[in-house]
């Protein structure tokens, strides 16, 4: 796990976190947001142990960058976008290097521990989802994984609100459609 000991005063106000009073350090930000980073991340670039090294790079930079979040409103959508640059950072790199081999299929949704009679659909929502479009997937990842709003998952792609809010409803009409055939 990762330990920073640098103190950066943050609070969590109807599960978003902000900067505020108080005393917390990196570590409690990890606490509070690494297992979701590391799905968007496994989501993105589809490879366990390059997820877990863009996860450490966010937090390093995090900690580089720790006196300037004082004007972060929001900063789990703040450490969302540095996830997702490091992560088109990272995919560029591996495309321009032309070593990019097809890392081993990891799960993009992790089974709760008592969902084992629920395999079978998740595993079969997962490959769905997998083989929608990048935009689409990150875009329903974003929405109904980690729970943010269209106006959060545009400012973190860089995209309009109703580029995402598109993005999202052609995922879900393409998903609908994949799993029906699957029926």
């Amino acid at each position: 796990m990762l330990a920073v000991a640098v103190a950066v005063p943050i609070e969590s106000v109807e599960g978003t976190t902000t900067i505020a009073s108080g005393n917390p350090t990196l570590e409690r930000l990890f606490e509070l947001h690494a297992r979701e980073l590391m799905g968007y991340l496994r989501a993105l670039v589809r490879h366990e142990a390059s997820a877990e090294d863009i996860l450490q790079e966010v937090f390093t930079e995090l900690a580089r960058r720790v006196d300037s979040l004082g004007g972060v409103a929001n900063l789990r959508a703040y450490l969302f976008a540095m996830a997702r640059n490091e992560a088109m950072d990272f995919l560029a790199r591996r495309r321009r290097e032309d070593r990019f081999d097809l890392p081993p299929v990891i799960p993009l949704i992790e089974p709760e521990p008592d969902a084992a009679e629920r395999a079978e659909e998740i595993g079969r929502l997962d490959a769905a989802l997998r083989s929608l479009p990048g935009e689409q997937r990150e875009a329903v990842f974003l929405k109904c994984v980690e729970e943010f709003t269209f106006e959060e998952i545009g400012e973190m792609t860089g995209v309009s609100i109703n580029t995402a809010a598109s993005r999202y409803r052609y995922g879900i009409q393409s998903l609908r459609i994949l799993l029906e055939k699957e029926e």
